[in-house]
């Protein structure tokens, strides 16, 4: 997984939406969901919820990660 890829990984595990998640990387709304759809298929998870839990318990986000919404 590319480094962009984990950072996107941090942010939807944070809870942000996929317009926030854009503006913050500087990327489309369009591409931030391609990016994503590829995340869940090469991590075999169907959402975003699952996707968190598995990038929290495999330690690719830490509980800081999870304050960028606070």
């Amino acid at each position: 997984m590319s480094e962009r890829d984990r950072s996107l990984v941090r942010l939807v595990a944070a809870g942000l939406t996929n317009v926030q998640i854009s503006r913050i990387s500087h990327i489309s709304e369009g591409s931030m969901k391609l990016h994503l759809a590829r995340i869940l298929e090469q991590l075999n998870v169907t959402n975003r919820v699952q996707l968190a839990v598995i990038a929290t318990e495999s330690g690719l986000v830490s509980p800081a990660d999870l304050q960028i919404v606070s």
